[in-house]
């Protein structure tokens, strides 16, 4: 019984360093997720704007930025777990 107790308290404490450890540093999965809607929207914009200026895709260098910028975002390291 001493033995089920003293398991019981292990478990709990640990599943309590567990919560406070993602509460505390984050497990960054939020923010990857927002990083990848970013980055597909992005690339959506400017695949528009390539089908829309064919012929002269000068117009696109800022949407071609943009997008670079979102996919090294993408791909950025976060958090605890990713």
């Amino acid at each position: 019984m001493k033995s089920d107790l003293r398991n019981l308290r292990v478990i709990r404490v640990g599943g309590a360093v567990a919560l406070l450890a993602f509460g505390v540093g984050g497990c960054g999965l939020t923010e990857a997720m927002e990083a990848n809607v970013d980055r597909d929207e992005a690339l959506a914009a400017y695949k528009a704007c390539l089908a829309a200026h064919a012929s002269d895709v000068t117009p696109c260098d800022s949407a071609a930025q943009a997008y670079v910028a979102d996919l090294s975002n993408a791909h950025r390291r976060r958090g605890v777990l990713y």
